[in-house]
This record gives structure tokens, sequence and C-alpha cells, in this order.
């Protein structure tokens, strides 16, 4: 996990201990830390609104095979662990316009799994979609277990998306080419 924990951490979680009902040995590393939410507390926006979904979210994390790796120091760091992983798991509700996370999963070699929603969709070219709401219909938190269990369970699978999907990302997300499409979408939007 590489992003704020208000953007589906709980879900995550909850699904994560599913999946790890059937694969004993699965494990999830959170690389993000508390500092924004811990910012948005101190300055009064929404303070017992995130006060409350910081204890749940704790408690959450208080299961076989989490880690909590905090904010890492650098990016680099980030990207070690993306290449350490075999799976991006994100079933998030955030509509974001543009995902870094999911671009550097993909060239690092963490496969996606996620509902392709706004920039996420766009982004995840290689992986598992998996369409609905994965915040509040159990139907779509089991898809995402099964996923899971399917991707962690077949090594010879994960080798067969891998390798062309770090090649596609490496060339379709070079730092130049996100510059033009951020430029390109800035120009659009300005006429």
């Amino acid at each position: 996990w590489s992003s704020s924990a208000t953007r589906g951490l709980p879900q995550m979680l909850r699904i994560f201990k599913r999946a790890r009902e059937e694969v004993r040995d699965l494990e999830l590393y959170i690389a993000y830390g508390w500092e924004s939410i811990d910012a948005a507390i101190e300055r009064g926006f929404e303070s017992e609104k995130l006060r409350r979904f910081k204890a749940r979210t704790l408690k959450l994390l208080e299961q076989p095979g989490v880690t909590w790796l905090g904010r890492l120091s650098t990016t680099f760091d980030v990207w070690c662990e993306y290449a350490k992983s075999g799976m991006w798991v994100y079933p998030t509700e955030f509509h974001e316009t543009a995902c870094n996370t999911v671009m550097e999963a993909q060239i690092f070699g963490a496969i996606p799994i996620v509902n392709p929603t706004w920039a996420v969709g766009d982004h995840t070219k290689h992986g598992v979609w998996i369409f609905g709401e994965p915040w509040s219909d159990r139907k779509v938190q089991a898809e995402f277990v099964r996923a899971i269990v399917d991707m962690a369970t077949n090594p010879a699978l994960q080798e067969q998306i891998r390798g062309p999907m770090m090649e596609d990302a490496r060339k379709q997300f070079s730092f130049e080419d996100t510059v033009s499409r951020i430029e390109k979408m800035a120009l659009d939007t300005t006429i």
C-alpha cells in the first residue's frame, strides 16, 4: 500500500485479512504515514471524523502479515518496495486525476489489482480490473480476495503478466511522456 489511508486502506485491510485466510504467508506492506492526517486533525479539519477513522484503521493494522513501514524517506525507497512486491492492490474510492503509484507499481513489477476508476483505470495497463465499489459491496470485496489469492498462488501467471507489464510501463510512463500528457491536458482545458 503506497497511498494515504483515507484512499481505501481500511477496505484493503479487510480484504487482506480474508485473503490471508486462504494464503497463510501473504504479507501486506504499507509505505505511507499519518503525517497528512495528523496535520489535518491539528488544523481542525474534520478533526473528530479523522480521529475516529485513524483509531479504526490502527485497530485493523493489528493483524498478522501486516507491516507498517510508515512514510519512507525517498521515492527510491518506495520503488524498492514495489520491486519486492508481487502485487499492488488498490481498492480505492478516491477519484484521482493522476495516479503515479499505479504507474510506478507497473514500472517496478508489482501487478495492479484495482477498481479502475478515474486515473487508476486510465493508468492500469496490465493486471486485474474489478468493477464496483470495494468500500461497500461485499461481492466486489470478495472479487478482490479471489484475485489476490489467484495471483499469490500462481507465480507463472505473475511472470506472464510482469514482463510485458514492466516493458510497456517503462515506455509509456517515462517522465518525458508524463510531462507531455500533462501539458496537453492543460492546453486542452484552456481552449
